[in-house]
This record gives structure tokens, C-alpha cells and sequence, in this order.
């Protein structure tokens, strides 16, 4: 990873120094992130350390309340029934009480209340203890009469207002560590998006050097840096985006929405963040491999086949949408690659359901076009003006029509172009004169008498 590292810090140098200066950018956000996401794990342990704290006052007061039950019992009825749950509570009080100790010496006026309360806690079983003795001795009159002064009532709200103390910490505690958390989820979500933003622009910057270079070593060094750096960027940002999301869903299975509307907000602010930032980077790896053509496996393949396959992935995640597929029988096989072409569909397929009239459904059609094969995927809805047929497959370029109703950076058509190009294929767009748009790409056909 150092190596990678270095050489990618090397390549972006020789583009410049600004390219240099951008590369560290980008290295600083994804560490602030990492350690933000460091903090939010440690804070969330904290907090869970201080529900435990509060869970075991409770569980402290109720089991003094169910052994002082069974001592009561046990003295007026004589019963030995009712020692079972007094002695069942002994053995969790002592546990308790030494728990309780370790959270209280965390806090100054928190461990003095426990200081004060531990002597109280002891007379409290030791008069307990004593009427039990006296009662099983044959003294139930004696052990009444211990009950009746009031001595063990006034231990239990003796120990109660220690306890009160240490609760009343606790949940102050509690309320400083959940700000924390829900703070620092939002500046997760802050910092991912600025991240997002980031890398986009050096992406941009990456592909505008690119363009603008006439030597044929700097435009090579260029590309590499480039495929380098997206390749970089990509795997660094593909783990902490999962923790991201993985531990936001968590909590906010964990959020009540109603009682605490402003965390489950924050929580919903970091998935979203994370699902955008997770698209981005699939389709800049997309964008890199339809560039390199290296990871391409060019083959006869059934188109048809490969569009119904889309089709069912497309409707499972939008069961409310209709998918039509008009394939002639005469088409032959085409030369491609498998996994290219039903990634260039599924941009196409999102691209018209994003697009579309939500109402009218979508064709796919599949049919022999002279030399190629032609698909098309059609969609009703929004036109595509002449300006709009002139640029739409060039990077960032989004109708500004669309730029804001929907979600996206204008680089699926691009990918859709450059990965059919890949395999030796061309791409088309047109608008529909009733409204909507045409996509359309075409791969050799498979000459069913030399090819096989």
C-alpha cells in the first residue's frame, strides 16, 4: 500500500504540481474520515457503557427490594418458600454492588456516593440477615419486632439517595456521550459528501489534463496517473463507506424516530451520504475499465438473452415499473463482452426510469441491423433537445432540465459509450418527436459461416 501509494503521489507529479498538491487533499479527507469513524466507534462503546451503569442501579435497588420481600415474607408466615428469592438476590447484590464501583470511580461525586453507600449496603443485609436468623430460631416475635422500628426502611432510602446520586451522573453522562455520537455522525456525513465532491473534481481535473496534452508520453503518463489514482481512491474508499453505512443502519434500527427525531435525521443524513459516495465509486471503476478495454473478454454472446437477464434484475428492484423486450428471432450472436453489456443496461435502464414518464413503460429492442446487432432501450418522458444529443455522453454532462429533479453526476452515459466502444461497438442517442429518448447500441454480428 506504501508502494502504491508513493506512485501514485509520483505519477500525479508528473502532471504537475497542482496535481501533487490536489492527491494530499484527497489523502487528509479520507484520514479525517477514517479517524472521525474511529471516534464515532469509541464514543458509541462509551455510551454503551453508560447504559450499563444505569442498568445496574436499577438492577441494584431491585434486588435489595425483592430480598427485603422475601425476609418480610419469611418472617410472617414463618415460610421457607419465600428465602429462595431472598437468597437468589444476595448472591446478584454483591455483584451489583461491585460493578456499581467500577462505573462510580470514573466521577468524583459519583464515587463518594458510593463510598457513603457501601457501609449502608452492608447494614441493610446484616438486619435482614438478623430477622431471618431470629425466625428460623423460633423468635418470630423478636424478629416482628426488628421489622416494626422502621430501621431497615430508613437503610433502604438511605441507599436509594446514594443511588440517585450516581443515576443522576450517569444520565447526565449518557446525554454528553449520545450528543457526541449524533455530532460526529454528522460530521461524517459532511465530511463523505466534501470527500465525494473531492474526488470528483480531480477526477475532472485528471480528465481535462488528459484532453488538453499533445505529446504522446504525457497523455500516457496522464491516463496512467488517472487510472492509478480512481484505482486508489476506490479501494481506500470502499471500506470505511461500508463501516459507514453498516453501523448508521445499525443505530437506526436502535432510534426511536419519534422520541429523538434529530438523531434519526442525522442517521439518515450519513446513509444517504454513504450510498451516494458507494455509487460514485462504482462508477468511476466502471468508467476506468471501460478507459483500459484491458479487463474486457470480447466473445459471441446472445443480446437477447443478456437483455432479459437485465430485465429481471430491473424489475426485482422496481417491481412497479413494466420492462417490454421486442427481440427479433432472426438475430444472430453478437461479438461481446457479457458482464460490459449488461452493465451498459442497466445504466440505460436506470437512466430511463429516472427520466421516463414513471407511468408508460420501457422497450428494449433486440434486432439484426446489416454488419451488427442493434439494441435500443426507448423510453417515454422527457425530450432530449439538439444540444443535449450533442453532449450527452460527455463526462458531467447533465440536462439542466434534470440536474436537480434527479439523482446523479453525469457519468453513466459515458461509461454506457466508452465500454461499447471498448468492444469495437458504437452508441447513439435520439429524441423521440412525441416526447423521450432513443439509446442505441450496436456490436458486430457473429458471420454464423467463418466466426463459428
Amino acid at each position: 500500500m506504501a508502494r502504491q501509494s508513493a506512485r501514485l503521489l509520483l505519477l500525479l507529479k508528473e502532471s504537475g504540481y497542482p496535481g501533487l498538491v490536489v492527491a494530499l487533499t484527497e489523502l487528509a479527507l479520507v484520514t479525517i474520515v477514517l479517524v472521525a469513524l474511529f471516534q464515532y466507534q469509541g464514543s458509541i462503546v462509551e455510551r454503551g457503557e453508560t447504559r450499563n451503569a444505569l442498568e445496574a442501579v436499577d438492577a441494584t435497588l431491585i434486588a435489595l427490594t425483592v430480598a427485603e420481600s422475601g425476609v418480610h415474607g419469611y418472617v410472617i408466615s414463618s415460610d421457607p418458600k419465600f428465602l429462595t428469592p431472598y437468597r437468589n438476590s444476595l448472591e446478584s447484590i454483591d455483584q451489583l454492588v461491585a460493578s456499581l464501583g467500577t462505573f462510580a470511580a470514573r466521577d468524583r461525586i459519583e464515587e463518594a456516593a458510593y463510598e457513603t453507600m457501601l457501609p449502608i449496603v452492608q447494614e441493610k443485609l446484616t438486619v435482614m440477615e438478623n430477622s431471618v436468623a431470629l425466625t428460623a430460631a423460633g423468635q418470630a416475635e423478636a424478629a416482628r419486632a426488628l421489622i416494626a422500628t422502621g430501621e431497615g426502611r430508613q437503610l433502604t432510602d438511605a441507599i436509594r439517595a446514594q443511588l440517585g446520586i450516581i443515576r443522576s451522573g450517569e444520565e447526565g453522562r449518557l446525554q454528553a456521550r449520545t450528543d457526541r455520537v449524533d455530532n460526529i455522525g454528522r460530521f461524517i456525513a459532511f465530511a463523505t459528501i466534501v470527500l465525494s465532491v473531492v474526488t470528483l473534481a480531480v477526477v475532472g481535473w485528471l480528465l481535462l489534463t488528459l484532453r488538453k496534452q499533445h505529446d504522446v508520453a504525457a497523455l500516457r503518463s496522464v491516463a496512467i496517473a488517472k487510472d492509478e489514482f480512481v484505482g486508489f481512491v476506490s479501494h481506500e474508499l470502499r471500506t470505511p463507506i461500508t463501516l459507514i453505512s453498516g453501523h448508521a443502519r445499525l443505530l437506526q434500527d436502535e432510534t426511536d424516530s419519534t422520541n429523538n427525531p434529530a438523531r434519526a435525521d442525522a442517521l439518515e443524513e450519513i446513509i444517504y451520504a454513504s450510498e451516494r459516495m458507494q455509487d460514485i465509486v462504482e462508477t468511476l471503476m466502471n468508467l476506468a475499465k471501460a478507459e483500459s478495454g484491458t479487463a474486457l473478454n470480447v466473445e459471441p454472446i446472445l443480446l437477447a438473452r443478456i437483455a432479459e437477464t437485465v430485465r429481471r434484475h430491473h424489475l426485482r428492484q422496481n417491481p412497479g415499473k413494466r420492462v417490454d423486450i421486442f427481440a427479433s428471432e432472426e438475430t444472430p450472436p453478437a461479438l461481446g463482452d457479457r458482464g460490459a453489456v449488461e452493465q451498459v443496461l442497466i445504466n440505460l435502464l436506470s437512466n430511463a426510469m429516472k427520466y421516463g414518464d414513471a407511468h408508460s413503460p420501457i422497450a428494449i429492442e433486440v434486432a439484426p441491423d446489416g454488419p451488427s446487432v442493434r439494441v435500443s432501450v426507448i423510453n417515454s418522458g422527457m425530450p432530449l433537445d439538439r444540444d443535449a444529443l450533442e453532449h450527452v455522453f460527455e463526462p458531467f454532462f447533465r440536462m439542466p432540465a434534470s440536474a436537480t429533479s434527479a439523482r446523479g453526476i453525469g457519468l453513466g452515459l459515458t461509461v454506457c459509450h466508452r465500454l461499447i466502444a471498448a468492444q469495437g461497438g458504437q452508441m447513439s442517442a435520439e429524441a423521440i418527436l412525441t416526447g423521450g429518448a432513443r439509446f442505441t447500441f450496436r456490436l458486430p454480428a457473429v458471420d454464423m459461416e467463418t466466426d463459428i
